[in-house]
Order: C-alpha cells, then structure tokens, then sequence
C-alpha cells in the first residue's frame, strides 16, 4: 500500500482516496431546493451541470456539480461551499506537499 507523507501527518492514499471519491458520488451534483442568491443579491437562476477535477495529495478527485449562474455574474457552486472545496484546481495540502521531499 503506497503512503504520502506531508509534513506531520501521515494517510493512507488508496483507503483514503476511495472514501473521498465516494463521498462525493454519493452527494450528487448538488440540487438546491431554494433560490441561490450571492453575496451580491442576484438570483442565480440559470443551473448547469458541470464538472471538475481536484488535485489532492490522495490523488484526482472528480467531480459533477451543479453550478448557478445570471448573465454578468460569476457562477455559485454551493456543494463546493458546503464540502469546503477549493476554487483552484488544487486542494490547500498539495502546494504544501509539493515543496517537500519524502
């Protein structure tokens, strides 16, 4: 079983990357049963389906998600919010690990 080592903590890649990848296939693409309105006030009210990836020191983690949108303004993606997922490509660990040598 391969391990990544990063700082003072130490995961399990396979087991770890699994119940990731996992958990976010479970959730779904994240379905709002409320309006989604910004920080700006606009009514995000066109939904498109849309999908990413995630770098993360466990490995690519992909995912589908629902992202709201209104002319002119930028897209909200709530799932992201709610799991605390990073805007970037890249989860807050991977820059950190990138620097060290294991």
């Amino acid at each position: 079983m391969r391990r990544a080592r990063c700082g003072f903590s130490t995961w399990s890649t396979t087991a770890d990357f699994g119940c990731w990848q996992d958990h976010i296939d479970a959730r779904g693409p994240g379905k709002c049963e409320q309006s989604v309105v910004g920080a700006d006030g606009v009514d995000r009210s066109r939904i498109r389906l849309q999908k990413r990836e995630i770098e993360s020191v466990f490995g690519t983690i992909r995912e589908e998600r629902l992202g709201y949108a209104q002319e002119a303004v930028d897209s909200l993606h709530p799932l992201d919010a709610e799991l605390n997922l990073p805007n970037e490509r890249y989860s807050l660990l991977c820059p950190l690990c990138a620097g060290q040598k294991t």
